[in-house]
């Protein structure tokens, strides 16, 4: 009995291994996709620090903004670029300039403050009247907040909204 129960253990151990293990493939293949192979630092980059910086950032946020609808939220992309660049970390100092030098660069991404102090990352593209109406998620709620031209969709306030639910 006590073989038939180790043995079964065994196999059922064996099957979760093997799924934790494609799992984990999974995720180191995802994080290899989502990383910075080289990114830019203060020591190989010199005076041009934040110009480069700026550029890496410009074609870093892309991905995130498209995900997003075309606007996140700044402190979310300082969050996601710092864990793609492993542990060559920046400031949000070195963040915020290298966002206000996208108006000197040719990209298609800006900064924007909006009035109540919320700073996000939008793509040149997207509209305000795009956003005015959006589904309840707790990535898009600071923004409406912010902005105070959201409203959510009537689904999400009746519950019937398939996203929201």
């Amino acid at each position: 009995m006590r073989l038939k129960l180790l043995s079964g253990s065994n196999s059922q151990t064996n099957a979760t291994n093997d799924e934790e293990l494609g799992s984990k493939e999974e995720m180191q293949d995802w994080l290899l996709s989502v990383g910075i192979i080289s990114p830019v630092t203060k020591e190989s980059a010199g005076a041009l620090y934040h110009q480069q910086l700026s550029r890496q950032l410009a074609d870093f946020v892309k991905v995130p903004l498209e995900r997003a609808g075309g606007i996140i939220n700044l402190i979310d992309i300082y969050c996601l670029f710092n864990r793609a660049r492993g542990t060559e970390l920046i400031s949000p100092d070195d963040l915020l300039q290298a966002c206000s030098l996208w108006e000197k660069f040719d990209v298609p991404v800006v900064l924007r403050k909006f009035d109540s102090g919320v700073m996000v990352i939008q793509t040149k593209s997207h509209s305000d009247e795009e956003g005015r109406k959006v589904h309840l998620t707790p990535a898009n709620t600071t923004l409406e907040v912010a902005s105070g031209k959201t409203l959510p969709c009537a689904a999400t306030i009746t519950g019937a909204c398939s996203p929201c639910a």
